[in-house]
């Protein structure tokens, strides 16, 4: 089966989270796992694809995949943690063929399971996918200022162009600690501490750029 779709995860120390992940990119599926590792990291032994590089936040790690040549052989790039499993059939096809019928504009992501039942946050995704040509255009896939909270910036980028969808049936389950399906580890306890500083950064983001960001992307509709 062709491969439309990159998957972008970046990892750090959770060498069990990703053999799991791994058996939802096994054959048949359009999608392609790539994991990013910090070079200071152990390297992971199952993935077949594994970029590593200086210790870099989530959002440095895929705007990095999302400014080099990697993204180039894909139609369809997207991302998500890597406490994040794919559990719905055809979970891969559900993405690309929404995709396809979004036109250059389309977002969409899947339930996860937490951020409407826990945080009782509806249209939140923490998880995204968009056409390659669109992070082309954008140039990043979340803010270079932002450590970790980029689904703020997802789910204002989504709204305000209109394109933002969940695909109906595409479950993505994010295995947190606030569900009680993972032990509060060190790197959530890293996460929390950039907070403030996030928070911070995304209000002088959403303030200064994102209008800018939102103009280099509606080009592609008027193309």
């Amino acid at each position: 089966m062709p491969k439309d779709l990159l998957v972008i995860v970046p990892s750090r120390g959770r060498a069990a989270n990703i053999a799991r992940l791994c058996g939802a990119f096994r054959e048949p599926t359009r999608a392609q796992l790539l994991v990013c590792q910090d070079r200071d990291d152990p390297l992971y032994r199952q993935p077949d694809w594994v970029v590593q590089g200086p210790r870099k936040s989530f959002a440095g790690w895929v705007n990095e995949v999302a400014k080099g040549p990697i993204i180039d052989g894909y139609k369809y790039v997207g991302t998500f943690g890597d406490d994040h499993m794919p559990t719905s059939t055809g979970w891969s096809e559900a993405i690309c063929e929404h995709l396809e019928a979004a036109g250059p504009l389309g977002m969409c992501y899947g339930d996860d399971l937490l951020s409407e039942p826990v945080f009782h946050r509806t249209g939140f995704c923490t998880m995204i996918f968009a056409r390659a040509s669109f992070w082309r255009a954008l140039g990043k896939m979340a803010p270079e200022g932002m450590y970790q909270y980029v689904d703020l910036f997802w789910y204002a980028l989504g709204t305000k162009l209109g394109t933002l969808a969940k695909v109906p049936g595409l479950t993505i389950e994010h295995l947190h600690w606030c569900n009680n399906k993972a032990v509060r580890d060190g790197l959530y306890l890293e996460s929390d501490k950039h907070l403030a500083a996030d928070m911070a950064e995304w209000d002088r983001y959403e303030r200064e750029d994102l209008p800018a960001d939102l103009e280099r992307v509606r080009d592609l509709a008027r193309v």
